[in-house]
């Protein structure tokens, strides 16, 4: 079995602060001995098991130290850049979502006051989505308004897709003119041909406000599940640019029966849990990989709290004696006694 080089440092430097800390507890428990009376009591001995603190202190920051070791050599400290040849698209499940950036989009009549933009109601709603999801998943994010564009390839960070959603002014950069969410879907299908079979599953949120979708090509064998979800009012249209504009229900159906998905009206409610399927969190929890970064995040935290318990223990139940203040005779009474 070949250890890693990263995994021998770390497992060095816990064993030298191990080593460092005892000696340095001898030395306490020595200087302590001449005030061993004053500290516990006539009996001169703490509790029997203020005996084990001097291992658990030392264990304690050899813990942290051997985290901290591998944070910063294995993962965490360093960045480790990927082997020559390994693609990030091959590693995890793949959530990709294909987003409505159109001005009907900042339009007001979202959510079950009425009272969000479609924008901020389908950010909510995704940001519930990417709560529940569970594993390694890797997101992809498309936009489009009159031309379609990704934002987003093979990110691990579900940061990246809250700030997508949540107001990153992308359609700065598209020509105005009408939303062409066929346009936006055919970009996003073209590039899904390249991820893994039965690996992807994709969202397309908008409010179904376009011009005509025109054809649309079947899922690539990637795509393993499709989700369309609509924001907006369903019954009562806004004006803008000439025409009423609502969440269309019939062309986000018709189009969910096209792509082989399903349709969700999320205007007023969120995605069902169940309806993720092995996505969420719980139900995929066995592709979590949890190593040795992990780990060490868990011994910091265990060693982090062993060390502030300790003097809080002592305190309260490292001996039986308990030192008594007395208070002084004011110095007015000692003179007129």
């Amino acid at each position: 079995m070949v250890v890693s080089v990263e995994l021998q440092l770390s497992v060095a430097a816990a064993a030298g602060v191990f080593l460092l800390a005892m000696l340095a507890e001898k030395l306490h428990e020595r200087r302590l001995r001449a005030v061993a009376h004053l500290a516990t009591g006539p009996t001169g001995q703490p509790r029997r098991w203020v005996r084990a603190v001097p291992a658990a202190r030392s264990l304690a920051l050899a813990a942290m130290a051997w985290a901290l070791a591998v944070l910063y050599y294995a993962a965490g400290g360093v960045y480790l850049p990927r082997e020559k040849g390994e693609n990030r698209r091959d590693d995890g499940r793949h959530v990709v979502f294909v987003a409505d950036l159109s001005p009907s989009m900042q339009l007001c009549d979202a959510g079950p006051g009425g009272d969000l933009t479609r924008s901020e109601r389908m950010g909510e709603v995704v940001d519930a989505v990417l709560r529940r999801l569970d594993g390694d998943v890797v997101y992809s994010v498309f936009g489009f308004y009159t031309t379609a564009m990704p934002i987003i390839l093979d990110a691990e960070d579900s940061e990246l897709v809250r700030n997508v959603f949540l107001g990153l002014p992308v359609w700065y950069v598209m020509e105005p003119g009408k939303t062409d969410l066929g346009g936006g879907l055919r970009t996003a299908l073209e590039a899904l041909r390249s991820y893994p079979e039965k690996s992807t599953t994709l969202f397309i949120c908008t409010d179904g406000d376009t011009v005509p979708i025109g054809s649309i090509p079947k899922p690539p064998p990637s795509v393993r599940q499709v989700f369309v979800l609509g924001a907006g009012d369903p019954r009562q249209g806004t004006f803008i640019d000439g025409h009423m504009s609502r969440q269309d229900a019939a062309v986000l159906g018709s189009l969910a029966g096209r792509l082989g998905g399903e349709y969700l009206d999320v205007n007023e409610k969120h995605v069902p849990t169940l309806t993720l399927g092995p996505l969420a969190m719980g139900v995929g929890a066995g592709k979590t990989r949890y190593g040795l970064v992990e780990a060490a995040i868990f011994a910091f935290a265990a060693g982090a709290a062993v060390l502030a318990a300790i003097p809080v223990l002592l305190e309260y139940f490292g001996s039986d004696w308990r030192a008594v203040r007395v208070d002084r005779p004011a110095e007015g009474w000692r003179a007129t006694s």
